[in-house]
């Protein structure tokens, strides 16, 4: 665990650093699974609104915001490395889109959880909504919080 480190949590700024971005995802998503490269990615990635964690000028954290239907927004992508976990930056990653969400006057927000990060997105006000479903061989859950 890395402790007293400085997190900044802002918006993807160039190519660079979106390609940086999609491989901490596939580290952390897909790389686990054994997964290729590129199925940390898909087709909405361009009309998404992409945040990410840094820590001394390296990318440890991510996560993604999509417009939906006018008022219904769905984060997904949330990756951190193990080693930056249990730092507050998740929760600064989904608060953080907590408020673009409402500055963008959308009125719920969506996810599909791996169940063992539940009580991570309860403390943060989601609640389910969903019976448990496999996701890439992977028990997750759904969750929606109105804002």
């Amino acid at each position: 665990m890395i402790r007293d480190c400085r997190v900044i949590i802002r918006s993807v700024l160039s190519e660079a650093e979106l390609t940086e971005m999609y491989y901490v995802r596939w580290l952390v998503l897909r790389k686990p699974l054994e997964m290729a490269q590129g199925t940390e990615q898909d087709n909405h990635e361009k009309d998404s609104f992409h945040l990410l964690a840094i820590v001394n000028e390296r990318i440890v954290g991510s996560a993604r915001l999509r417009e939906v239907f006018g008022e219904l927004g769905l984060i997904s992508y949330v990756a951190v490395l193990p080693e930056f976990r249990n730092q507050r930056i998740g929760s600064r990653l989904i608060k953080k889109l907590i408020n673009k969400a409402q500055t963008n006057k959308l009125k719920f927000l969506k996810l599909n959880a791996r169940t063992p990060v539940l009580k991570f997105y309860k403390r943060l006000g989601f609640q389910e909504t969903s019976q448990v479903f496999e996701y890439l061989g992977i028990p997750h859950i759904t969750m929606e919080m109105k804002l």
